[in-house]
């Protein structure tokens, strides 16, 4: 096999060597989030930079006039590129270059682990024969881009047959594959329920005339707007931030209880939690962010077993009953009305969990909620995600729009054997 094929940018003094040896060398570097790699071959390669301004409507007839001019006949041994990063550019930019290049010719393209590039440089290798995608290199922590992907493309003129798919590396995103996998219990269920009670305990009124003053003060300030237990077909019409209702079943003890929409799902959803290692039943000293806390069941529970809680709920009734709750049974969290979408840069990084109980399935951008939960974690921090799930086969998110009990449901898919009732899943931040 001929050499140039082994171009590798682990030894980019020898990618200059190649390019050299079989042309000119060329850069377009137009990209500001351009890899700086790249720029430090482009300058060590005495690179000629190609200049001008491209119009979108005109994009391959105004490059190919650019090339024509820049070049003079002169054929490119080494082309160096960080520009846009769109499928169609790509293309064109490789189809238009072929031309251009020497017989054999290396060809560095910027930013190869984004999804565009990397269809682009695909379908490149099809439409152009001659062109093979060697290498696909990933900048580390040591560089100034940990992450980010240069691919490696060579150019055979002599080659008349496309790469073989299996010979084509990778994209590091497209490697990616959704693995789950059936948990197994690290606890007893009995053992995680005890702790839950035991918990919820810590804020139980201790006299008959706290408890009564407790139930009353919720009741009379916040009473229900409809029905706890059938609000999903009398309101279901309505926005959910349009009416109140509590959201789950509390026990002031001394025979007063209140009852919620959700039930016992705080206790029950956090105790699964536990049982299977997703939650410490001790969580002293930890700083946790409930998201979308409702009425503050979750809040109750997780304060009860040590944490230090922040909670945020974007429905402002909700929100102010669940701090009433929470003053009255002096419970220490803070409970903020806002949504999850308004950004609080302040608690980047601020969190141990982020605990996310009911929610994603509600939000009208559930790939940002998750984002934007991630970013709130200390390093080493864990995101737990209680969701419903969908019963389609493969990695998709079914969408059930507002028809499903008046709000947003997106349900995402469970290919792999796994319960499709309610999961409880979590990622830990690198």
């Amino acid at each position: 096999m001929n050499t140039i094929f082994e171009a590798s940018l682990s030894d980019p003094v020898e990618v200059i060597r190649q390019g050299r040896l079989n042309g000119v060398c060329l850069a377009w570097i137009a990209n500001p989030q351009a890899s700086p790699l790249l720029q430090q071959i482009a300058l060590d390669a005495d690179a000629q930079r190609l200049e001008g301004t491209l119009q979108s409507e005109r994009f391959g007839a105004d490059l190919a006039g650019m090339l024509d001019r820049q070049l003079c006949g002169r054929k490119v041994g080494l082309f160096v590129y960080s520009g846009r990063t769109d499928r169609l550019s790509i293309l064109i930019v490789l189809a238009t270059l072929r031309n251009h290049l020497s017989d054999r010719a290396i060809c560095l393209i910027d930013h190869a682990d984004f999804t565009g590039v990397y269809d682009g440089l695909r379908e490149s290798l099809m439409t152009v024969p001659s062109y093979r995608l060697n290498q696909i290199f990933i900048e580390y922590a040591a560089t100034a881009r940990p992450g980010h992907g240069i691919a490696t493309l060579c150019f055979d003129r002599g080659l008349s047959v496309p790469q073989p798919n299996e010979d084509i590396p990778q994209s590091k995103n497209k490697q990616l594959e959704a693995r789950f996998v059936s948990s197994a219990p690290l606890s007893s269920a009995e053992r995680a329920r005890s702790a839950v009670r035991d918990a919820l305990a810590r804020w139980m009124p201790e006299t008959e005339e706290q408890a009564r003053r407790a139930f009353r003060a919720l009741q009379e300030e916040f009473p229900d707007e409809a029905s706890p237990k059938v609000y999903w077909h009398e309101a279901y019409r309505q926005g959910f931030t349009e009416f109140f209702s509590w959201g789950h079943d509390q026990d002031f003890g001394f025979g007063m209880s209140r009852q919620g929409a959700m039930g016992t799902r705080h206790m029950e959803i956090v105790s699964e939690a536990i049982e299977y290692g997703y939650l410490p039943d001790d969580m002293k000293g930890m700083d946790v962010l409930d998201v979308g806390c409702w009425t503050g069941g979750d809040v109750l529970v997780l304060a009860g077993l040590d944490a230090n809680v922040t909670a945020i709920e974007e429905h402002p009734v909700s929100s102010l009953a669940a701090r009433r709750l929470c003053e009255l049974l002096r419970v220490p969290a803070q409970i903020h009305t806002q949504s999850l979408y308004r950004d609080k840069p302040e608690w980047r990084g601020n969190f141990d969990v982020v605990y996310l109980s009911g929610v994603i399935y509600h939000v009208t951008d559930p790939l940002l909620a998750l984002r934007t939960c991630f970013a709130y974690l200390k390093s080493g921090g864990r995101l737990v995600v209680e969701t419903k799930a969908s019963k389609l086969d493969g990695p998709y998110c079914e969408y059930g729009g507002t028809h499903e009990k008046g709000w947003n449901w997106y349900s995402p898919t469970l290919h792999v054997n796994m319960s499709l009732s309610l999961v409880c899943s979590c990622i830990e931040s690198a």
